[in-house]
């Protein structure tokens, strides 16, 4: 008797792949964008450059990570409503 495979199949869930795209696209985009807003905040503060910079970057990670998240969530949404 075979096994059945474990895991997501990308292609079982329609728009998957589209949701990915864009969470590939804009997720470093919405990572920068939080980079440099962030940075230019802080660095009004006379704080140190190098505090400055590991405050903005842990801020951009945090963005990209989130956005990239939700938006894989939404093609899993998708993919359910679909079915």
């Amino acid at each position: 008797m075979p096994r059945a495979k474990r895991g997501v199949r990308v292609d079982s869930y329609p728009g998957l792949q589209l949701f990915i795209l864009f969470g590939l696209i804009f997720s470093p985009l919405a990572g920068a964008m939080a980079f440099l807003i962030t940075y230019d905040e802080y660095s009004r503060h006379h704080l140190e450059r190098r505090r400055v910079i590991l405050m903005s970057l842990r801020t951009g990670i945090v963005s990209l990570s989130i956005i990239f998240t939700l938006l894989v969530a939404a093609g899993f949404l998708f993919g359910q409503i679909n079915r």
